[in-house]
């Protein structure tokens, strides 16, 4: 499965942090002290396949280069509910956040790959090919055709 070019997953993350953070955090002002750190979990709801690491990862750095991620699974691999897929570490104010626009891009994309996975072992043995189509989310488009990779899909075009 070919992967997302490190500049694509640097603008995409930096494209979405402008969008959701504007470089004041009033909820971790107020309920975290200077200087706290924290260790978060990112656990699956519910079952599924995921997708995305690559670009939690960059949200997290590019909010703060002393977080460090940890990941305890792989793009394509299958989740189980409760299953721990990455483990992050910093101070606690910049993994807040960085945490919701991490999650949106996990979610999204994992979202996808577990679709996808859901129609290619509906029609496995019957020599079908699941593909995905041209139409996808404006700027996600690079994006949404890799999940679709994840989750045992190919690219039409």
């Amino acid at each position: 499965m070919s992967q997302l070019e490190p500049a694509e997953i640097a603008a995409q993350a930096a494209r979405a942090l402008a969008e959701d953070y504007r470089g004041q955090d009033l909820t971790g002002e107020s309920v975290l002290e200077a200087g706290q750190r924290c260790v978060a979990e990112v656990r699956a709801r519910e079952d599924g396949v995921l997708c995305g690491l690559a670009l939690a990862h960059e949200v997290f750095h590019q909010v703060d280069p002393s977080i460090t991620c940890t990941d305890l699974l792989q793009d394509g691999d299958v989740l189980r509910a409760g299953s721990l897929a990455m483990r992050v570490a910093g101070p606690a104010a910049a993994v807040l956040v960085a945490e919701r626009t991490a999650l949106n891009f996990l979610q999204h994309l994992s979202g996808i790959a577990t679709l996808t996975r859901r129609f290619v072992d509906a029609l496995r043995g019957m020599h079908v090919a699941i593909v995905d189509t041209r139409k996808t989310t404006p700027g996600w488009r690079r994006l949404e055709k890799y999940a679709v990779r994840c989750g045992g899909g190919a690219n039409h075009r």
